[in-house]
């Protein structure tokens, strides 16, 4: 399956009938576009529902597939690619974060890309 407005629309679809953590890891990808556009990771990460209406991600073949040189990239694309599979399988479990906590993760993260 190569990349295609059909593609992260139905990417889109599908994240918005998800959790949080999917919609955020979904729109990441598609807004980065590399890796919907990529036909190797597209091949083994993402599988179209029998309409085609929606597409979906396999968060634990999409690690395999980055891990394997499988999914090919930048440094750049691969971190991106690591960061929307760790956000898509709810590694962090930020739902289960406090308003508080949800701060010190935004201040952390700010602070690691540069911010003060």
């Amino acid at each position: 399956m190569s990349g295609s407005p059909d593609l992260a629309a139905a990417l889109l679809s599908w994240a918005e009938r998800s959790d949080k953590h999917v919609r955020a890891a979904v729109r990441l990808l598609v807004n980065h576009g590399h890796w919907v556009q990529c036909p190797e990771f597209t091949a083994a990460a993402i599988e179209f529902t029998g309409d085609r209406r929606l597409a979906f991600i396999d968060w634990d073949r999409a690690m395999v597939a980055l891990q394997g040189g499988v999914a090919v990239g930048t440094g750049s694309e691969r971190a991106i690619l690591r960061l929307a599979v760790a956000i898509g399988s709810d590694t962090f479990e930020f739902d289960r974060l406090d308003d508080v906590n949800r701060g010190h993760v935004l201040n952390a993260v700010m602070t690691a890309l540069g911010g003060t």
